[in-house]
């Protein structure tokens, strides 16, 4: 705790990013970057016939990255859910969404 004035204040803690949360963020900095060089490669050359591989590729990565980390939030937000409201509303949701995650 510090001071200030004599009043005692609570330090701010600085929360950590969750590791899913970094492979998120990775990928999308890494997409940006190889879609920057390849503009600029392709753009220096004078052939796009590369673009659409490099797309699809960052495509098929990034879907199965978010899906990953939406399917993990999910399951997170459900465990949440029943600790504060019951099982009986994780069941409910459950019911209308049609997965068993927990």
């Amino acid at each position: 705790m510090s001071t200030l004035g004599g009043v005692k204040m609570a330090k701010k803690r600085k929360e950590k990013m969750e590791f899913s949360k970094k492979i998120v963020v990775g990928f999308l900095i890494f997409a940006v970057a190889i879609l920057t060089a390849s503009f600029y490669l392709m753009y220096k050359i004078g052939d796009l016939s590369a673009l659409s591989e490099i797309i699809i590729g960052l495509t098929a990565i990034g879907t199965g990255i978010f899906t990953f980390y939406f399917w993990k939030a999910k399951a997170e937000n459900l465990i949440k859910i029943e600790k504060k409201y019951g099982k009986e509303v994780v069941e409910k949701i459950e019911e209308i969404d049609g997965d068993d995650i927990i």
